[in-house]
């Protein structure tokens, strides 16, 4: 039955189903539906059935995860339960800024500082500007650390424009562990958080060579010593980049 919700199967088909299970509860189903837009089956367990399913918060929190927004809204308008500010907070992670205005307007709910840190994430910056003009919880750090690690530059830069939270040495550690040169060198050039040891051990352990290449260069001759070029000589070859390993061994 479970299975029927999930496909949005008729109101014909889900009648026959459930006289052969009379008994049966169907737990999932109403989120199930509401998951895949299916409002004639969210009509039709609360015609019929409104006992034999779940209907939570969590519900129209999935829904707004998923960008069903027709879903939200005849929940919003047939059911009592609402939502937490985990939908909005997913929504925006999702990059629905629709979803994430319709529920400003109808719901009261709001999000949390994860919603602003999660859309930077995943570079959706429409939605972190909106946020940021219409919304009151802010950000965290992690916002431009996780804008930095995915290579988010715009996202990164625009947060260094207009919010305050910063980042921390995480930002440039993740961007250079994922081979994103030019996140690394915005980062040296416009925040003072790096510490470009570390980034050095983190690209070398991924195997990106022309991270390694730069930050060498930028690491001053008297800090690139024995011991931080030995740790990135034994991270690289930890992790089988010999390349790596070979570079660094031959340039300091």
């Amino acid at each position: 039955m479970e299975n029927a919700c999930w496909r949005g199967d008729s109101a014909r088909a889900l009648t026959y189903l459930a006289a052969r299970d009379p008994n049966s509860f169907w737990r999932p189903a109403a989120m199930w539906a509401a998951m895949r837009g299916h409002v004639h089956v969210l009509q039709w367990l609360l015609d019929w059935h409104p006992d034999r399913c779940e209907w939570t918060a969590s519900v129209m929190d999935d829904a707004a995860r998923c960008s069903k927004l027709v879903a939200v809204r005849w929940l919003h308008l047939n059911r009592k339960e609402g939502c937490t500010p985990r939908a909005m907070t997913l929504a925006a992670a999702g990059g629905d800024l629709q979803m994430v205005q319709w529920l400003h307007r109808n719901r009261s709910e709001g999000c949390t500082a994860r919603a602003m840190d999660f859309a930077a994430k995943e570079g959706h910056l429409a939605v972190v500007q909106w946020l940021h003009e219409h919304r009151s919880e802010g950000c965290t750090t992690d916002a431009m650390n996780l804008a930095a690690s995915r290579g988010e530059l715009d996202t990164v830069k625009w947060l260094h424009a207009y919010r305050a939270e910063g980042c921390t040495v995480d930002a440039m550690n993740n961007a250079a562990e994922n081979g994103r040169l030019e996140v690394v060198q915005w980062l040296h050039t416009n925040r003072s958080e790096g510490e470009t040891g570390q980034a050095l051990r983190a690209a070398a352990k991924n195997g990106h060579l022309q991270v390694v290449k730069w930050l060498h260069a930028a690491i001053d001759e008297e800090e690139r010593n024995t011991d931080l070029i030995r740790g990135a000589v034994e991270v690289a070859t930890m992790h089988d980049h010999l390349g790596v390993a070979e570079w660094l061994e031959a340039n300091s």
